[in-house]
């Protein structure tokens, strides 16, 4: 073995260092080094985003139940608004909440004109808040039932006299939404029961009817009070061009309104023919078949 011949090295130790190759083309890294920070992050989004998701899936649902009670009631109120002739489908029991001093004298107007086609068994009633009662002008402020008793009538109005401010209405004796004002109560019967031609007005004239009842009403429960100054100011002039205040020669809400603001507190003033025709029109009207 020790005979045998060596081969010299083909590269000495001395030049045994290369360099890096400098040719070669770089790629762009696909991942950072913190990927795993990014994606702890995208998770944390992620669970966010699923969370508002799931919170806007139940408002939806909820949003869609609402459309589909309201959906429901307005399928309801149509089949009695278009024909008044029809009964009312089961007894239907609204109870008012209202302020002897702020009576709603649109109230036994209702009443009358819904007796002229359905059963209303009409009730009231003093609430404990008034210890002094009523005043004898409000003892006998709705008409009577035209029917014997509640089970046999189409229609129930009772009427609760309390301590408060507006009048307030339940559509029935275990419901917790109200609707409040005595024009909102106006326009619930009206629309639901096309009383005084509510679902026979044009655009332009429910347009004019809802304002001026809005600014009536709002003169009378927190203005000055003074009829005298909103009757020339207001609605004289609108009566020198119309029968009525908003639909031209037929009544509305807002007549309805107006007039029993101006009979209903029994005040003895003395008003311009215009407007002193105008009230023997409204209860023309009222009395007879045009409302």
């Amino acid at each position: 073995m020790t005979s045998m011949y060596r081969l010299p090295p083909m590269i000495s130790p001395e030049t045994m260092v290369f360099d890096l190759p400098t040719t070669m083309y770089k790629l762009p890294l696909i991942q950072n080094s913190n990927n795993g920070e990014c994606s702890n992050q995208s998770q944390e989004l992620s669970t966010d985003d699923l969370n508002e998701l799931k919170q806007l899936e139940k408002k939806q649902e909820a949003i869609l139940s609402q459309l589909e009670a309201l959906k429901i009631d307005v399928a309801k109120l149509s089949k009695t608004a278009g024909n008044q002739t029809k009964a009312v489908s089961g007894v239907t029991d609204v109870v008012i909440r209202a302020s002897p001093n702020h009576a709603p004298h649109t109230l036994p107007i209702i009443c009358k004109k819904l007796q002229e086609v359905f059963k209303v068994f009409t009730s009231a009633h003093i609430h404990s808040s008034l210890p002094k009662g009523i005043p004898n002008k409000l003892k006998d402020f709705l008409p009577a039932s035209n029917c014997a008793s509640r089970s046999k009538a189409d229609l129930c109005v009772t009427l609760i006299w309390t301590n408060g401010n507006e009048t307030e209405m339940a559509t029935s004796p275990t419901s917790s939404l109200l609707v409040k004002g005595e024009i909102n109560l106006l326009r619930y019967f009206a629309r639901r029961f096309n009383l005084f031609n509510a679902n026979e007005m044009t655009e332009i004239h429910l347009a004019q009817a809802e304002s001026l009842l809005d600014s009536t009403y709002c003169e009378a429960m927190w203005g000055a009070g003074n009829l005298n100054k909103m009757v020339s100011s207001t609605l004289e002039p609108v009566l020198k061009n119309s029968k009525f205040l908003a639909t031209g020669n037929k009544i509305s809400v807002v007549d309805v309104y107006v007039y029993a603001l101006f009979t209903g507190e029994s005040n003895a003033k003395k008003y311009s023919p215009i407007f002193t025709d105008w009230l023997k029109r409204c209860e023309q009207a009222i009395n007879g078949s045009q409302g």
